[in-house]
């Protein structure tokens, strides 16, 4: 059983490498996308979890997107975390002439609620 599960996901795999090329953008931009997350803890039951990202149509120049998150978390339980956070959020419309972009921007209070659990093996 095992091994028609390894062959099944190898298969699978190979489809969907074969099919990036067929359907990939007809665009030859190399857009990227950065990420940061990370906590930092503030006590015992409290932290702060940041989570960012700069979305590009081209590395390093022509933004589409660009967000902060910040959380303010509070550990009710080791299983169970409570946070409240303010996100920002800036976007530009697809635009081929970058003087046609329209800029937006959005800020937004947010709640989290977060369930850890021990998952044996995924």
């Amino acid at each position: 059983m095992q091994s028609f599960v390894i062959k099944l996901l190898t298969i699978i795999g190979i489809i969907i490498v074969s099919l990036q090329s067929v359907l990939g953008q007809e665009e030859d931009k190399l857009g990227s996308w950065y990420v940061y997350n990370g906590f930092i803890n503030l006590g015992p039951k409290v932290e702060l979890f940041v989570e960012s990202q700069l979305r590009t149509w081209e590395p390093l120049t022509n933004i589409q997107t660009l967000f902060f998150r910040p959380y303010l978390s509070y550990n009710v339980t080791t299983d169970f975390q409570v946070g409240l956070g303010q996100e920002y959020h800036m976007a530009w419309t697809y635009a081929k002439n970058k003087d046609d972009k329209v800029k937006t921007e959005e800020y937004r209070i947010t709640l989290q609620a977060m369930l850890f659990q021990k998952v044996d093996r995924v």
